[in-house]
């Protein structure tokens, strides 16, 4: 083994979409015209501070079992994931709020899957930003 963080079997098929995808943020009017370029790094900032804490409400919802709580957090997060470009997690998000709605149990496991997506994100977030020789805002 080298070491490096085992990430378990693809989850879904949610895997197969990227985990940044710089061309969606790009596409915003006041990016793509040139007249605000710190903007798509202010809410790729944004997000990641706001999907970190929502990630730790999922987790707890999942561990009470509250399932109101949690698709109430699948909902929105689908929804700001999609905006910056995070498809992997958008289309995760998307597919265990379909889940729960179908009568899926809630599975704890579900945490590291969310948390690994998220992180596959912000890795592809900073070298995107490397390239484009951005210092990225990291959100601790």
């Amino acid at each position: 083994s080298d070491g490096s963080h085992r990430v378990g079997p693809p989850a879904t098929a949610a895997q197969e979409l990227p985990s940044f995808d710089p061309t969606v943020i790009a596409s915003l009017p006041m990016i793509a015209d040139g007249s605000q370029p710190e903007f798509a790094d202010e809410m790729l900032s944004l997000f990641e501070h706001t999907c970190a804490q929502s990630l730790k409400e999922m987790d707890a919802s999942l561990r009470a079992g509250q399932l109101q709580a949690l698709q109430r957090l699948l909902h929105t997060q689908k929804s700001s994931s999609a905006q910056v470009g995070a498809s992997e997690l958008s289309a995760l998000f998307t597919q265990r709020e379909r889940e729960l709605r179908a009568g899926t149990p809630m599975q704890v496991e579900w945490s590291q899957q969310f948390d690994d997506a998220f992180q596959r994100f912000r890795h592809a977030r900073q070298a995107w930003q490397r390239l484009q020789g951005v210092d990225p805002v990291i959100e601790s």
